[in-house]
């Protein structure tokens, strides 16, 4: 993962956010959303996105981050692929010079949940007549604790998280979860 500086974490009133599996769990999510489209994409690219999206999800969480009541914040911390896509999505394509169409690439609205201790995404099908599907990410099956301060990544059933690099890493560093590079 890209490294973070003390400098450089978020912090909220009760804890910082710095490396949060919570946030590595949706990065990875959307990347191999991204990937599965289309497997041919420059890997700077999608590397860029995956940036992007991290850092982006970390400042949306900075100040909205509350493991003692962890669906507080639960909607501004969202993110939404529907009939509109959400803004920090759309932004990490563009800085990442991706021209997709998310919804193209979900077929269905998405809307995904980053909890302290979950992350969920909600799948509503085309004409499901309001039926939907939640599928839990994170955590692990093995793992029920919500993440109070920052910690090492968990491996969740469908997806392993790459580990930290050092710490000195600056921004913009190439990353992308190495689960998503094994799809490519």
């Amino acid at each position: 993962m890209v490294g973070i500086t003390e400098d450089e974490s978020l912090s909220t009133s009760q804890n910082t956010i710095s490396e949060l599996p919570e946030i590595l769990t949706a990065v990875t999510y959307w990347t191999s959303a991204v990937l599965k489209y289309d497997k041919t994409l420059p890997l700077d690219k999608i590397r860029r996105f995956s940036e992007e999206l991290y850092y982006g999800l970390k400042q949306r969480c900075d100040g909205h981050w509350y493991p003692e009541d962890p669906v507080r914040g639960q909607g501004y911390r969202a993110l939404i692929c529907a009939e509109r896509v959400d803004t920090l999505l759309i932004t990490a394509l563009q800085k990442a010079q991706l021209s997709l169409d998310l919804r193209q690439i979900c077929g269905e609205e998405v809307v995904m949940y980053v909890d302290p201790g979950n992350v969920s995404v909600r799948l509503f099908p085309p004409y499901a007549r309001g039926r939907n599907t939640v599928h839990t990410l994170f955590p692990s099956s093995g793992s029920s604790s919500p993440s109070s301060s920052p910690s090492s990544p968990s491996k969740s059933p469908s997806t392993s998280l790459p580990n930290s690099p050092p710490s000195s890493a600056p921004h913009h560093t190439s990353f992308i979860p190495r689960s998503v590079v094994q799809l490519a």
